[in-house]
């Protein structure tokens, strides 16, 4: 009644063998001649583990390697910062916009470029304190303005 059992149990490992799709874990098992069903499936539980583990080795510093460990919260953090980058970009990209859009109009650039111009209208002519497109009344009519429209004054 023994030996119909060793044979069943031979049986149950040969198709539990078989029944693997990794040809290398059915080398292994039929290597370690594992005597029940149980020892078979310890074994490929154990060569799965392992192979998982070699698959997650990464080369560190010449020959030395080094195991990644997943981190589901280290996830969750790089995802946030990549979303605040993201914002950040497109908040950047808006801000160069409408510096763009500043530096494209004609009295800064005028500005920009050292000329003495209104900083109301952009006229070269006059400055802020005499421009006409100023709601309160000119200071060089009374005698005060600047020394600019003074000196240009026929």
């Amino acid at each position: 009644m023994a030996y119909e059992s060793d044979e069943v149990q031979k049986l149950a490992v040969n198709y539990f063998a078989d029944a693997l799709d990794d040809s290398s874990m059915r080398l292994e098992i039929f290597k370690a001649h594992p005597r029940s069903l149980d020892d078979a499936v310890v074994i490929a539980a154990n060569l799965e583990s392992f192979t998982k583990m070699e698959n997650m080795r990464r080369p560190v510093m010449g020959r030395r390697f080094v195991r990644e460990i997943y981190d589901h919260q280290r996830d969750e953090e790089v995802m946030m910062l990549r979303e605040s980058l993201n914002q950040m970009q497109s908040q950047m990209n808006s801000l160069m916009q409408e510096f763009g859009a500043a530096r494209s109009s004609g009295s800064s650039s005028q500005q920009r470029r050292g000329y003495a111009v209104c900083f109301v209208c952009g006229d070269p002519d006059h400055f802020k304190v005499d421009c006409p497109k100023r709601s309160r009344p000119h200071r060089s009519e009374n005698g005060s303005g600047s020394a600019y429209r003074a000196n240009n004054r026929s």
